[in-house]
């Protein structure tokens, strides 16, 4: 429950780091993106509540409602849905679109110059 706990808190930080822009890393991240993290911390936060309250309830000598295993598959499905949309890659920079100083315009390049073979040469009369 102790990772659990954990995780909530993680990604609590992460929204708040992005709300208050205090960090470039998600600042990539659209609102929506955002809200669907929140969402999804909201969820689980009080499903985490629910359950914790239940344990605190039992005696010692009875079974839990919800096993370790159930715990672990919950954090691990948040994870998955999280990481999901928190590592989606920043956009690559675009580049400036080249102004007509920078790069003047040419027409095509010019042909290549022929060779001329001496074969095709007419001899020369040497009298």
């Amino acid at each position: 429950m102790k990772e659990f706990s954990e995780f909530l808190q993680k990604i609590n930080d992460i929204v708040q780091t992005w709300q208050n822009k205090s960090s470039d890393r998600y600042s990539h991240l659209d609102k929506s993106d955002i809200e669907k993290v929140y969402k999804i911390l909201v969820e689980k936060q009080q499903w985490y509540d629910q359950i914790a309250h239940k344990f605190n309830k039992l005696k010692s000598t009875e079974d839990p409602n919800v096993l370790c295993v159930q715990i672990q598959q919950e954090r691990e499905t948040m994870e998955r849905n999280c990481s999901a949309i928190l590592n989606k890659p920043k956009p690559k920079p675009k580049e400036p679109a080249p102004t007509s100083d920078v790069r003047p315009q040419q027409g095509p390049p010019p042909p290549p110059p022929t060779k001329k073979s001496s074969k095709h040469q007419t001899p020369m009369d040497v009298n």
